[in-house]
């Protein structure tokens, strides 16, 4: 069996660890190989992946698929990103799934437990690959006010509040790359863990393309919109339109 990267290769790794019902433990792991080995002792599993240094490819070259230890309740290697995979296509096809029907059916099929967090975490991750592979052309965007709020909350707020405003108003990339530096002159650790959880392509103006006419960074104008819609969006679509446009015209005469 071969992947086309490492990167593919342990996501293999961590769907089998589901489907098999085990923990696995990584015993080696670089840019070219992987190995792993069963969390019991004693266990003779043995999974070995590695490939030529000439090229990004890995294969599967040793495996010994034979299990002892039984089943497994509580599987660290199966992380959030391991289930959003897993329920890509019913996430795709059902957005509405909800979290507590995830942790129900993880511990039906694979006798999981899982924390609802965990869940959330994968359908978020599950919605936005399905975005990604049914809307190839949409247009994804972070609001700068949730960053701020999540980010914050682990870096302080103040100071940091200001920076990350300042960075998300930036025109253009040199002055976002000036404010981010201000930031790791401030903590060097909180200015990395921004650009690594939050890719400034979604939510920074000065990587926001032309196509979309809109320059503002956070959701306060559209959530405001659809709370002011609220009654008229349980409606028909004909009656819904209808009342938006109602509201609208009376808005606008009246400004």
């Amino acid at each position: 069996m071969a992947f086309k990267d490492i990167v593919e290769a342990k996501q293999f790794c961590k769907l089998y660890a589901l489907a098999k019902k085990v923990e696995l433990v990584v015993v080696k792991s670089d840019k070219k190989r992987l190995r792993y080995t069963c969390v019991v002792d004693g266990c003779p599993f043995l999974l070995l992946i590695y490939g030529d240094l000439t090229t990004p490819e890995v294969s599967v070259k040793t495996l010994v698929d034979h299990i002892e230890c039984g089943t497994t309740y509580d599987n660290s290697l199966v992380d959030y990103s391991t289930i959003a995979l897993y329920f890509k296509d019913k996430l795709q096809s059902d957005p509405k799934y909800k979290v507590k029907e995830m942790k129900a059916d993880l511990h039906r099929v694979f006798e999981l437990n899982v924390s609802e967090a965990k869940c959330k975490r994968a359908k978020k991750e599950g919605l936005l690959e399905a975005i990604r592979t049914v809307l190839l052309e949409a247009h994804q965007r972070y609001c700068a006010r949730h960053i701020k709020a999540n980010w914050c909350k682990r870096w302080g707020k103040g100071e940091m509040t200001k920076l990350l405003w300042w960075a998300a108003w930036s025109s253009f990339t040199e002055q976002f790359e000036d404010q981010l530096q201000e930031i790791k002159e401030v903590n060097e650790e909180a200015g990395q863990d921004l650009i690594d959880k939050y890719p400034p392509k979604a939510w920074c103006r000065a990587y926001l393309d032309t196509v979309c006419k809109n320059q503002v960074v956070d959701n306060n104008i559209t959530e405001s919109f659809n709370a002011w819609i609220l009654e008229a969006r349980y409606k028909p679509t004909i009656g819904m339109v209808e009342d938006i446009r109602i509201k609208i015209m009376e808005r606008l005469a009246a400004k």
